[in-house]
């Protein structure tokens, strides 16, 4: 059987105590928050746009302030700190500790990145923020994020991979995973496969990250089942990629279906076989059936996050909503897969464990250093 779905000797039961973060969207006069709650949803820490801010540099606060996203949110360190995506920024946040809802650092997103969905923390304090978009330009910057300044600028750019929508480190491995596309997306290219790439570290190199294993997905398909319009010329693209705990895998949400690759052999597995052994009795949001008369029951799934015990949390985009926004986390909570929805009403995105995923761990990291010129 699985580990996912074994319940460790002497893990502790008290399920009340786990931890989840998730995003939520500016609604009204409500800036962006990040909120931290339980499998019922009962919110133990929370912070918003406007906290933390007073050291951080005009022009960086106001990238904070100045837009309704939060569309990452994920832990980091070892678990003081939530990196983030949040108005028009890319940010890493105290949590818990002396520097508590404090702005650790933070950078404006613009030009290539303003619409970037996922960022990853990695060794030396380093934040790597993708790009979403369809250029041969956008990719991965890197940033020092060990002190704010005013304006950052990245350190090393890893181009190549358009629309990527999610990152992981891979403390085994030392490499950056990213999950996006061959092609523009968007289909303004050619044909555009869904691919994971991986970026190997090497701390006392310069660079530090170089490409290195590539694994693409072997069929490329259209949106046309679910769209019309333009909408209907996009590629299915990777909407994330998650570990699985304890084990080599890496699961991979598209807008279709969701996909695990096995980074022992580069196989990838997908759909019904996926779905029953990491998220058993899943639930899709709404009857989700294409023009075509297909059944497509995991499309836009747009964060999937795998609990030690076999839990599992996602969420998923209603069928045929442009915004790609939901209004509910879900969970499938073990060991009998009972279904849940947290925080309904709520406009969000993405929403993880807020834990060290086991196999996976976040690299060490340095203690922050607060910016101290002027504004």
């Amino acid at each position: 059987m699985s580990t996912t779905v074994q319940r460790r000797q002497g893990f502790e039961t008290s399920l009340a105590q786990d931890k989840i973060v998730t995003g939520i969207y500016e609604s009204g006069e409500a800036m962006p928050k990040i909120l931290v709650h339980d499998r019922h949803g009962n919110i133990s820490w929370s912070w918003n746009a406007t906290m933390g801010t007073s050291h951080v540099p005009i022009k960086v606060r106001k990238c904070i302030q100045g837009g309704r996203s939060a569309t990452e949110v994920k832990w980091a360190g070892n678990g003081d700190r939530i990196a983030a995506i949040i108005g028009r920024s890319a940010v890493i946040v105290g949590y818990s500790g002396q520097f508590d809802k404090t702005v650790l650092f933070a950078v404006c997103l613009a030009g290539l990145s303003a619409n970037s969905h996922t960022v990853e923390l990695l060794p030396g304090m380093l934040l790597a923020v993708a790009t979403s978009g369809q250029t041969r330009n956008d990719g991965i910057y890197i940033y020092d994020a060990n002190k704010m300044e005013r304006d950052p600028r990245p350190i090393q750019t890893l181009v190549g991979v358009r629309a990527i929508h999610g990152m992981i480190w891979d403390q085994q491995g030392q490499k950056l995973w990213a999950a996006g596309t061959t092609d523009a997306a968007d289909g303004s290219g050619g044909v555009a496969y869904s691919v994971v790439q991986g970026y190997a570290y090497n701390g006392e190199s310069r660079p530090r990250l170089r490409e290195s294993d590539t694994f693409t997905m072997p069929e490329a398909k259209h949106l046309s089942a679910e769209w019309k319009g333009r909408f209907s010329k996009w590629w299915d693209g990777a909407h994330d990629l998650v570990p699985v705990p304890d084990e080599r895998v890496l699961l991979v949400p598209t807008e279709l279906d969701i996909h695990a690759l096995h980074l022992d052999n580069g196989s990838f597995s997908q759909g019904e076989q996926v779905a029953g052994q990491y998220l058993k009795r899943f639930l899709p949001l709404g009857e989700r059936i294409g023009y075509d008369g297909e059944e497509l029951p995991r499309s836009d799934i747009k964060s999937v996050s795998l609990h030690m015990d076999g839990s599992a949390l996602y969420t998923q985009a209603p069928w045929r909503d442009p915004s790609g926004l939901t209004k509910q986390s879900n969970l499938l909570d073990s060991p009998s897969h009972d279904y849940s929805a947290l925080l309904q009403g709520e406009t969000m995105y993405r929403s993880r464990w807020f834990m060290n995923t086991p196999g996976w761990p976040s690299p060490d990291i340095s203690e922050p250093k607060l910016f101290s010129g002027k504004c």
